[in-house]
C-alpha cells in the first residue's frame, strides 16, 4: 500500500471511512472477554468530525490537548478527534491517586502547557477529585468526548481549516520525573513508520490485531492504533490490568478472534509462561498468530524458547516471533525481522561481552543474544564509538545511531537537548541527521544486536526508570538516610530485570534502627513514588559506597561488588521465630455473607503475601508496597480477591487504600450505632493522620520504634 508523505492521519481516516464503511475498526474487550463497544471506520470518522468541530469552535488549532482516557475506544476517539481539530495530542497515563504520580503528571503539564484536558465521563470525576491539590492541573478546562459529540453536526467540521503545525502528538518518554521530554512526532513521521511496519510485518486489510498494550505509550499508540487505521485492519483491545491479572485472556482472545498479529514487550511473554495454567488453554488455537512482535526492551533468548515450548502444542509457530528494535524518538520501529523468518540468535563469549567485545563462541556458558532484525526500509543504523564518535567495524560494540524519515523532529521546547540527541553525525561525516539512542549494540551480518545501555537506565516490567529518582526517594524515606549515599541498579534474574538498592546508613542510626522495619519503609516509599517493587535492599556502613574522587556514585562498580558478594553488609536482627509462609486457605462464604473488616484484612494480607512469595513478617498495617506488591501483582491481587470474595475491585484501589487494614475497613465499614449503643473504640490520632495522608496521596511512612 503506497501513501504520499504529504498526507495526514486525518486524510487517511477519511479515506478508510469512504472505502471500508461499516467494517469494524476498533472494539473494546471488557475485562478482557466481553465485547463492550465496536467502532466502524464510518463511525470513527463521524465521531471525530464532531469532536474536531467542537475543538475548532474553541480555536484549538496548534494548541496542546492532554488526553486522559481508560484503555479502549474512547482513547481512539479522543486521539483522532484531537487531530481532526488541528490540535496537538498529548497522550498521558491517568495518574494514580498518589503524590508522586501527580507530580510527574504536573511536570508534563508544565512542559507542554496544554489548553484542555480531554477525557470521558467514566473517569472525569476521579480526575476532578484527585487533581484538586495540584493547581497546575486543576485550573485546566476539562472536556469530555461524549459532550463534544453532542455539540454540533458532522457538517460543522471544516476540513479546510488550516492547522498551525504538522506535529500530530507529543510522546512523553519515561524519563526522570524532573526533566520530562516530549518527542515531537509529525504526521509524516507516523505515515512513514506505519508504511514500513506494514510492509515488513505483512499487514493489510485482512489483518486482525488483539492487544493489551497501553495506548498512551508509543508501541500501543503507533504500533496498534495507528497501524490498524493505516492498513484498514480490525483491532480488539483489552486493558493492561486485565492482561496482568490474567494473561490467559490475551491468548484466549487471539484464538477467539483468529488474530494474525499482536505485540508485547519481553516481559509480557515471560508473564504468560510463568502464569498461565494448562486448564486455561482448553480450546485455545494460536495457529492464526503469524506476527508476535517482541520489542521495547532487551529480548531474551530464554523467553522465546520457553514461550515456544509451552505454547507450540496450541499452534504457536516458532517463526511467528518477530523481534524488532525501536524507540519513541524514532517514532517507533527502526529495525525489524521479516515475516516467516525465525529469530536469529548469536552465542557470545560472556567475558568478552563484559569488556565490550563481540566474540562468537559455542561454549556452554555463552551468552545468547537475540537479533532485533535488520534496518527497516529507508532507515540507516550505524554503530558509533561513544568516545571518538567514529563508525565501528562489523561486530564491534558501540552506541546505536539511527537516521531516516521516521526520526522525530526533537523534544518540545528543548532545543539544546534536541541537538544533543537528534542532530548528531559520525566524526567522518558532515550531515548531522543521526539520532543517538543511548543503547549499546553491534551489527553482525546486517543484523542488529542490542548488548546493553550507555546510561544507568533501569527497565522494569517494560517501564523505564531512572536510578537517581529511586535513590532520592530512598534518601527521603527515613532519617537514617541523611544524604543520597545509595545506588539503584537492575539485575537480570529468571523473570527479567529486577531492581536492587544499596544504601549507607548513618553512623548515629546503626545501633538504634530495626533494619527489617527500615526495609519495609524503603519498599513502601519506592512503591508509592514509582509503582515499582524492589528485589533486594542492601544496607551498608557509612563511607563504604563506591564513589569517584569527585564524589559521584559508581553504580556499575556497586553492582559488580553486589554480584560478587564483596559489599560490607549490615545484617538485620533475626527475630526469635521466623513466621512461616503458608499458602492462604480457601475460604467459602454463604450467599449474601456480610464480611467483617477483620476477616477481610487477614484474607487480603494472606493473598498479597502468597503472590509475593515471601516469608518476611508483614502486618495488616503494612503498605502493599512494603509487602512487595507492584502494579502487575496489584492487577493479579484484584482478580484473585474479586474471584474469591465476589468483589469488583480495580487495581488502583491499592493506591487509594494502601494497607490491608485500610482496604478492609473501606470494603466492610463499621456499622453505624445509635446514641444509646456502646461507642466503638476511638481510632488513635496517628491512625487518623495516616488515613488522611492516604486520602490526599501523601507518602505514609512506617512508624519507627
Amino acid at each position: 500500500m503506497q501513501q504520499a508523505i504529504s498526507e495526514t492521519l486525518v486524510q487517511i481516516a477519511r479515506d478508510r471511512a469512504s472505502r471500508l464503511g461499516d467494517k469494524v475498526a476498533y472494539a473494546n474487550l471488557r475485562d478482557g472477554k466481553e465485547e463492550q463497544r465496536r467502532i466502524s471506520y464510518r463511525q470513527l470518522d463521524e465521531s471525530c468530525r464532531l469532536i474536531g468541530a467542537a475543538l475548532q469552535r474553541r480555536n484549538a488549532a496548534g494548541e496542546r490537548v492532554l488526553l486522559l482516557f481508560p484503555q479502549g475506544a474512547e482513547f481512539v476517539l479522543g486521539f483522532f478527534g484531537t487531530l481532526y481539530g488541528g490540535a496537538i495530542a498529548v497522550p498521558a497515563h491517568t495518574p494514580k491517586p498518589n503524590k508522586r504520580s501527580w507530580a510527574t503528571f504536573e511536570a508534563i503539564v508544565a512542559d507542554c502547557k496544554p489548553r484542555f484536558i480531554l477525557t470521558c465521563h467514566a473517569i472525569r470525576d476521579n480526575i476532578v477529585a484527585w487533581s484538586k491539590p495540584y493547581p497546575t492541573v486543576s485550573t485546566l478546562e476539562l472536556l469530555c468526548v461524549e459532550d463534544l459529540e453532542k455539540e454540533s453536526s458532522v457538517d460543522d467540521w471544516d476540513a479546510a481549516a488550516e492547522a498551525r503545525t504538522d506535529i500530530a502528538f507529543l510522546q512523553y518518554t519515561s524519563g526522570s520525573t524532573s526533566t520530562p521530554k516530549g518527542v515531537m512526532v509529525s504526521h509524516a513521521n507516523l505515515i512513514h513508520n506505519a508504511r514500513l511496519t506494514a510492509r515488513h510485518m505483512g499487514h493489510d486489510e485482512d489483518t486482525v490485531i488483539v492487544s493489551w498494550l497501553p495506548l498512551f505509550h508509543d508501541l500501543g499508540l503507533i504500533g496498534i492504533v495507528i497501524q490498524t487505521l493505516y492498513v484498514g485492519a480490525t483491532c480488539y483491545m483489552m486493558s493492561p490490568a486485565a492482561f496482568s491479572g490474567n494473561p490467559a485472556l490475551w491468548l484466549q482472545a487471539i484464538s477467539r478472534y483468529r488474530a494474525t498479529s499482536s505485540m508485547s514487550s519481553d516481559f509480557g511473554y515471560r508473564l504468560c509462561v510463568k502464569s498461565i495454567r494448562p486448564e486455561q488453554l482448553e480450546g485455545v488455537d494460536l495457529s492464526s498468530w503469524r506476527n508476535a512482535l517482541n520489542a521495547a526492551e532487551p529480548i531474551h533468548a530464554s523467553t522465546l524458547a520457553s514461550f515456544q515450548e509451552k505454547f507450540a502444542p496450541f499452534g504457536f509457530a516458532e517463526d511467528a516471533f518477530f523481534p524488532a528494535y525501536g524507540l519513541a524518538e524514532a517514532t517507533l520501529l527502526s529495525t525489524t525481522s521479516r515475516v516467516g523468518e525465525k529469530p536469529v540468535v548469536a552465542k557470545v563469549d560472556k567475558a568478552a561481552l563484559a569488556r565490550g567485545i563481540f566474540i562468537p563462541t559455542e561454549d556452554a556458558d555463552a551468552v545468547e543474544l537475540v537479533s532485533s532484525g535488520r534496518p527497516a526500509d529507508d532507515m540507516e543504523v550505524a554503530i558509533i564509538d561513544p568516545e571518538t564518535q567514529s563508525r565501528c567495524a562489523d561486530g564491534a560494540i558501540g552506541e546505536v545511531w539511527v537516521r531516516g524519515a521516521s526520526i522525530a523532529r526533537g523534544y518540545w521546547q528543548a532545543p539544546d537537548a534536541s541537538r544533543q540527541t537528534f542532530a548528531q553525525s559520525p566524526a567522518e561525516a558532515t550531515e548531522p541527521h543521526f539520532l543517538r539512542t543511548g543503547d549499546l549494540g553491534f551489527l553482525w551480518n546486517k543484523e542488529l544486536f542490542i548488548a546493553g545501555r550507555l546510561k544507568d537506565l533501569i527497565i522494569s516490567r517494560g517501564r523505564n526508570i531512572y536510578p537517581q529518582d529511586i535513590e532520592l526517594t530512598v534518601k527521603d524515606s527515613h532519617p537514617a538516610f541523611r544524604t543520597v549515599n545509595g545506588a539503584a541498579f537492575s539485575v537480570e534474574r529468571d523473570d527479567g530485570e529486577t531492581i536492587v538498592v544499596v544504601h549507607e546508613i548513618e553512623r548515629t542510626a546503626r545501633n538504634a534502627i530495626d533494619l527489617a522495619e527500615l526495609e519495609k519503609t524503603v519498599r513502601s516509599a519506592v512503591w508509592q513514588e514509582h509503582d515499582a517493587s524492589l528485589a533486594e535492599i542492601v544496607f551498608i556502613p557509612p563511607a563504604s559506597l563506591p564513589k569517584t574522587t569527585s564524589g559521584k556514585v559508581q553504580r556499575r562498580l556497586t553492582k559488580a561488588l553486589y554480584l560478587s558478594g564483596e559489599l560490607p553488609l549490615l545484617k538485620p536482627r533475626v527475630p526469635d521465630k521466623e513466621p512461616a509462609m503458608a499458602a492462604p486457605a480457601e475460604m467459602s462464604f454463604p450467599q449474601n455473607h456480610t464480611f467483617k473488616a477483620g476477616e477481610l484484612q487477614q484474607r487480603i494480607l494472606a493473598e498479597a503475601r502468597a503472590l509475593v512469595g515471601s516469608g518476611a513478617a508483614t502486618e495488616p498495617t503494612d503498605s502493599f508496597g512494603a509487602i512487595g506488591i507492584d502494579s502487575v501483582m496489584a492487577a493479579q491481587l484484584a482478580v484473585r480477591l474479586n474471584d474469591l470474595l465476589s468483589l469488583t475491585l480495580e487495581p488502583t484501589i491499592f493506591w487509594q487504600y494502601q494497607t490491608p487494614q485500610l482496604l478492609a475497613r473501606h470494603l466492610a465499614p463499621e456499622p453505624a450505632t445509635d446514641a444509646g449503643a456502646q461507642r466503638p473504640t476511638t481510632r488513635s490520632k496517628d491512625e487518623l493522620l495516616r488515613a488522611l495522608k492516604v486520602a490526599l496521596g501523601e507518602p505514609v511512612l512506617e512508624k519507627q520504634e
